[in-house]
C-alpha cells in the first residue's frame, strides 16, 4: 500500500511540480488552503504533509498549530516549503517540531522526492 502525502500549496504551477515528483511512488492529495487540509486530514491521515508557509487566507503556521493541538495528529511529519524559508526562525521550527524546511527558490528537481523518501523510509 502506498504511503499518503498531503500537499498544501496554493500556487497551481508549483503544486503541479510537486505532484509530478511524487505521484508515481506515493498516494498524493493536493489542497490549496488550510481549511481544505483539515478536511483532507479528517478523510485520511497523511504519512507526511508538504506545507507552503503563505496560503490564501491564512498561513501554514495556523495549520501546524491546529495539528499540534491534537494528540492523534501531532506526530505527522511536516515539510515546510516556502520562498521565505530563510526567514523562518529556527525557534519556530523547533517549537512546532517541523521535520524539514525547504526554500522553494533553491529547490532542485527531485530534491523534494528525496526528502519525502528519507522521512518515510
Amino acid at each position: 500500500m502506498k504511503k499518503h502525502v498531503l500537499i498544501v500549496e496554493d500556487e497551481a504551477w508549483q503544486a503541479d511540480v510537486f505532484v509530478r515528483q511524487l505521484a508515481d511512488v506515493y498516494d498524493v492529495r493536493l489542497v490549496t488552503n488550510g481549511h481544505a487540509a483539515i478536511n483532507a486530514i479528517d478523510d485520511e491521515t497523511p504519512d507526511v504533509i508538504i506545507l507552503d508557509v503563505l496560503l490564501a487566507g491564512s498561513t501554514g503556521f495556523s495549520l501546524i498549530h491546529e495539528l499540534k493541538s491534537h494528540d492523534d495528529l501531532a506526530d505527522i511529519p511536516i515539510i515546510l516549503i516556502s520562498n521565505l524559508a530563510e526567514v523562518v526562525p529556527i525557534e519556530i521550527a523547533k517549537r512546532y517540531d517541523i521535520t524539514e524546511v525547504i526554500d522553494k527558490a533553491e529547490l532542485r528537481p527531485r530534491e523534494l522526492r528525496g526528502v519525502v523518501d528519507r522521512i518515510l523510509a
